[in-house]
């Protein structure tokens, strides 16, 4: 089985810090559509994730425009489409609202697919754009149920990063840490530690690929798909998550490329 992977397209203007280009959002739609693409070609991918930031906020009516334009791009998919929900989505877009525009009740669930469990959190920000950000309560005890209710090893999806990362080379969160980790990770790690299920964690917001190793979990932050490497590159990340009975691969593909494999 495979799974289709994208990450903080940040439909809206493009995003330049001192005077240099960072976030090159302009080409977000066209590489929605590429792929949209990738998916269509391979009938073994049995559903696709954006791990977060569908949109770079740029003002409510413009959100209000652009959210919903991009949840029906990539609803053009072959195979079903879950969505996490990024900081930059809820900036002037109520959680209620993302509800109604993805057709969902909760922006934290979990589904079986394929012989695996998926579970999907809300990393809430509480006020739009104010950090740290965090599980909520009544999310950890939906997340510890949902845990002891199932059997099958489990991948979890976050927005925020739930592991211990060295910023010191990131552009973006290098002099602030509290921007980009969850400040109860080391709680929602001992959960899925303890669970003993838990094969994978996978996030975004940072914009860049890393690995960190917690209690023998890989959590693993994807690149955006619209940042801007060194030179004219831009980064078209996208991946492709492949489980077999005991192995889980994850491929980015792009111009920021890595693989990783473990056994479990």
């Amino acid at each position: 089985m495979k799974i289709g992977l994208i990450s903080d397209l940040h439909i809206g203007p493009d995003r330049s810090t001192k005077g240099m280009p960072l976030k090159l959002s302009e080409h977000s739609l066209p590489f929605i559509g590429e792929f949209i693409n990738h998916l269509s070609e391979d009938p073994d991918f049995a559903f696709a994730i954006h791990l977060g930031d569908l949109i770079e906020d740029a003002g409510r009516d413009t959100d209000l425009k652009n959210f919903p334009m991009g949840v029906a791009a990539l609803a053009k998919s072959p195979v079903p489409m879950h969505h996490v929900i990024g900081n930059h989505d809820v900036i002037n877009l109520s959680q209620k609202e993302i509800c109604s525009f993805l057709d969902i009740d909760s922006l934290f669930y979990s589904f079986d697919a394929g012989g695996f469990h998926f579970i999907i959190l809300h990393s809430d920000t509480h006020t739009p754009q104010k950090y740290p950000a965090s599980i909520p309560p009544e999310q950890i005890e939906w997340l510890q149920k949902d845990l002891s209710k199932t059997t099958k090893p489990t991948i979890l999806f976050t927005h925020f990063s739930l592991a211990d990362q060295d910023l010191t080379p990131n552009r973006w969160f290098k002099h602030t840490p509290d921007g980009c980790l969850l400040k109860n990770r080391t709680d929602v790690r001992s959960i899925l530690s303890s669970s003993g299920k838990i094969i994978a964690v996978l996030n975004g917001h940072l914009h860049w690929n890393h690995i960190d190793q917690h209690d023998g979990i890989p959590y693993i932050t994807v690149q955006s798909a619209v940042e801007k490497l060194d030179g004219d590159k831009i980064s078209n990340s996208w991946g492709i998550i492949e489980l077999l009975e005991n192995t889980f691969t994850l491929e980015i593909k792009g111009n920021d490329p890595i693989t990783f494999t473990r056994n479990f």
